[in-house]
């Protein structure tokens, strides 16, 4: 038996040997596992961090891999099972492991942590969670994911460089080249991102920050998945866009279109609350100087000083909001320090990113002095000419430096040197006009702290409209629009092809008067109709802090805007209703509306939007929809019997089907916004946060109404004026608005705005009455209400109205709750001719009567 233990001097040798070799594989492998002390990124010298950008930017394939076998990697809501393949690993970057590629079998599951989001996932996954398989992914990562996979694979070292591929090299140079802002990538559909690897090293460099993670994900079924998560940071995707949620799901065809699929907050807080909200920015911007110059040719230049903090961490990198065409030259600390900064070229990943000499300190003041000039090439002008005198301002967002999209509020001073020849109209108060020999040198200076700021350029004649307190200035271009001037040249050669002997004008037949095409002859009416809807919109909204506001031709087709104080007016909008309906632009109900309520809806703007502002895209109906909502209440006073067609034409966009055969209202809520787009409905959106917006609010306006007061609206009004009173100046969120309503109607307000915010559901009433002489000459009514289409749970107030004497006037609110009859009697001193529901069209609802 003991002969078994025993063995010659040369067998134990061998397996000493071979059990030697083996510890010190595991050894070695368990070296590559431990992740080496990464060097101290927070207060590396700015040069440092240049040359880390460098490395990260150009990651590619190192020598550690991993096998996987039934591995499951969960990052918040989504789940990634490695079901058989092998992960390689990016080259460290000084220690540090950034990345990974996957080539293999694996699933990617994602779980949305609301019933919104599960709803909102379900419309491409046909399925309440996502489920797809894919082959080869990309991993990019500043947070914990290193080390949590260090837990679920077994990672070794060496093997064939050549069977790594560039994966990784791949993805990266895909953002770069055709995920940004650049206009080419724009028009091939494809979205933008952030630069990642500034964004990389801005977390790798802020200990407070809990970094970034990024699934790219060629799916068997779904083309390109991007599943993002950003810890406590701005997010990567969809850069421009206001947005505190930490998770995102964008899918993608490359060159071809987009979609936004879901977006989320981290699933620990919905056992808080419903709705999360927390959006704060990195940096905040308080003052901000703009000296700018527009050259002969159109191109501009600036220089620009910010006055800059930092509430939360100590931070190295600061991302700017800067147009691509528009390059720095320079930045500069208070002392004239030249500063480190990111910019790539115009048409890749090109968003600015300033690195700081040292870690910024909570509530600290920083001055930035940044130096730039535009791209001097024809295909980036920020300043197109559109016709003699007419010019079309672009970039309106990002002409300047800004920390925000649209949500970061500073106090600005815009300082202008242009051609004296021109107007230059800017956002704010006038505070200074020079001209000199060549040169008009202007000062604008903002009256409270504004999200965005701007200027209109160009040959314009002008006619204003004022009070004491306010002065509505319309400005329209001399000359006409080049669109305008080659459809003129078009109607007069068609005119002298006919001959000399024919008698016929085609501009006549089109119904274009002679001068028609001048939009200079509109400019007393666009301020006429401006200044009637400033002064109505005072009356429920209060006043406006500013004095001034410019209402301005902007020359091209189709679409207004509103910046503070400054209204683009599309040159369409100033033709005479003849000339646009004979050039067959007008003859739609739709387009007929357009041209009747633009300048009323960008009107509406100077309060929702500019003096108020949207917390997160979330909440942008409270900008769009009560802008719309204001262009309503225009109608109700100064053209009453075009009142219900207004909102009936709102119900027809929101309950009408899309090309998907869809109803907008029933894809999900307003809430969601830009989600509920789809590459085949892209205008879902605008429908229900500018329509459906526009009836939430035309709803608590008629709950709020008090037929016996000498305003009817005296409730309503004071709740508007709270509103904007306490939010003047910020950003205002969904939830904000919920606690004024709230206030203002004495009771918890949730049920509506779950029912008309975050829900879906559209009601459809069977109403019928009748009418009993009880004597005395008075009339008992019997009315029943059926409630259909709807959730047992869903309730709402419904007003009844009573004609007497042609006249129609509200008798009261019916309530009503899920699919139920309701019967109400009341006894009236007159026997009214008829007894109808909702007769002013104020409730979202089908009827029938």
């Amino acid at each position: 038996m003991n002969t078994v233990f025993l063995a010659s001097a040369r067998f134990q040798r061998t397996i000493w040997s071979s059990i030697l070799a083996l510890v010190l594989s595991i050894v070695a492998g368990l070296a590559h596992a431990v992740p080496t002390p990464a060097p101290d990124f927070h207060r590396a010298p700015s040069e440092e961090l240049m040359r880390i950008y460098g490395q990260i930017r150009q990651l590619h394939a190192g020598d550690q891999w991993a096998d996987t076998e039934n591995v499951a990697w969960k990052r918040d809501a989504g789940t990634f099972r490695f079901e058989k393949g092998r992960l390689i690993f990016a080259a460290p970057v000084d220690g540090r492991i950034l990345a990974a590629a996957f080539i293999g079998q694996g699933t990617f599951e994602m779980d949305p942590p609301s019933a919104i989001e599960r709803r909102q996932i379900a419309r491409f996954s046909k399925g309440p969670k996502l489920v797809d398989s894919f082959r080869q992914a990309v991993f990019f990562f500043t947070d914990d994911s290193w080390g949590e996979l260090q837990k679920l694979v077994r990672v070794q070292s060496g093997g064939d460089q050549q069977a790594r591929g560039n994966i990784i090299e791949s993805a990266q140079k895909k953002y770069a080249e055709s995920f940004n802002d650049w206009w080419a990538n724009q028009r091939k559909g494809n979205f933008p991102m952030r630069n990642l690897a500034a964004r990389m090293l801005a977390d790798l460099s802020d200990p407070s920050s809990r970094g970034l993670f990024l699934a790219d994900l060629n799916t068997e079924n779904y083309d390109n998945l991007l599943f993002h998560i950003s810890w406590n940071r701005e997010t990567l995707l969809l850069s421009g866009i206001s947005n505190d949620e930490e998770v995102m799901l964008v899918h993608a065809k490359r060159n071809e279109y987009w979609e936004w699929w879901a977006g989320f907050h981290l699933a620990e807080e919905y056992a808080q609350t419903s709705h999360p909200e927390h959006r704060s920015l990195v940096a905040h911007c308080q003052q901000e100087r703009i000296e700018a110059e527009i050259s002969k040719d159109n191109h501009l230049s600036a220089t620009v000083e910010m006055d800059v903090e930092v509430p939360g961490g100590p931070v190295r990198l600061l991302s700017l909001n800067l147009e691509g065409v528009l390059r720095i030259a320079s930045v500069s600390d208070a002392a004239g320090n030249k500063l480190a900064f990111i910019q790539e070229a115009r048409e890749l990943d090109s968003d600015p990113w300033i690195i700081l000499p040292e870690p910024t300190v909570p509530g600290r003041a920083y001055k930035l002095q940044i130096v730039y000039q535009e791209d001097a090439t024809r295909d980036s002008r920020i300043i197109h000419q559109q016709g003699s005198g007419l010019y079309y301002v672009t970039a309106r967002e990002s002409w300047f430096p800004s920390f925000g999209a649209f949500d970061d509020r500073t106090r600005y001073t815009l300082r202008f040197r242009s051609p004296k020849k021109f107007s230059l109209l800017g956002t704010g108060h006038l505070a200074k006009s020079d001209k000199g020999k060549e040169t008009l040198e202007t000062e604008w200076e903002s009256e409270i702290p504004l999200g965005v700021v701007g200027f209109n350029y160009g040959d314009f004649v002008n006619n204003s409209q004022s009070d004491s307190n306010l002065t509505v200035t319309a400005y329209s271009g001399k000359e006409v629009p080049d669109e305008l001037r080659g459809l003129e040249a078009a109607i007069a050669t068609a005119e002298l092809a006919q001959g000399t002997g024919h008698q016929s004008n085609l501009g006549e037949r089109l119904g274009i008067q002679s001068g028609g095409f001048n939009t200079a002859r509109m400019v007393g009416y666009a301020a006429t109709i401006s200044y009637q809807a400033l002064r109505l919109h005072q009356d429920y909204f209060g006043p406006l802090p500013f004095k001034a506001i410019s209402v301005t031709e902007q020359p091209v087709i189709g679409y207004g805007q509103s910046w503070p104080t400054l209204i683009f007016l599309p040159y369409d909008s100033l033709l005479d209703a003849s000339t646009r309906h004979g050039l067959r632009l007008q003859v739609t109900p739709e387009a007929a509306e357009f041209y009747n309520l633009v300048a009323v809806h960008e009107m509406a703007h100077q309060w929702w939007g500019h003096v108020v502002g949207w917390k997160t895209y979330h909440d942008q109906w409270l900008s769009e929809g009560f802008a719309e909502f204001s262009a309503g209440l225009y109608l109700r006073k100064f053209e009453p019997k075009k009142w219900s067609e207004f909102w009936e034409l709102k119900k027809k966009y929101i309950l009408s089907n899309n090309r998907m055969g869809q109803r907008p209202v029933d894809v999900g809520p307003l809430w969601l916004n830009y989600q509920l787009n789809a590459q085949v409905a892209p205008n879902n959106s605008q429908v229900l946060i500018y329509d459906k917006g526009a009836y939430v609010l035309e709803m608590l306006r008629a709950m709020m109404e008090d037929p016996n007061a000498p305003n009817p609206d005296q409730h309503f009004i004071a709740m508007m004026r709270d509103f904007a009173s306490t939010y003047a100046g910020k950003n205002a969120s969904t939830e904000d608005f919920r606690r004024i309503v709230e206030k203002h109607m004495g009771e918890p307000m949730g049920w509506f705005f779950e029912e008309w915010v975050y829900g879906t559901e559209v009601p459809h009433y069977d109403f019928m009455y009748q009418l009993k002489d009880v004597g005395g000459g008075k009339t008992q009514v019997q009315m029943t209400i059926t409630q259909s289409g709807v959730s047992e749970a869903f309730v709402m107030r419904v007003p009844v109205y009573v004609t007497v004497n042609g006249r129609s006037m509200r008798l009261g609110l019916m309530s009503v709750q899920g699919s139920r009859k309701v019967t109400d009697i009341v006894t009236l001193p007159v026997r009214p001719e008829r007894v109808t529901l909702d007769d002013n069209h104020s409730i979202l609802c089908t009827i029938r009567r």
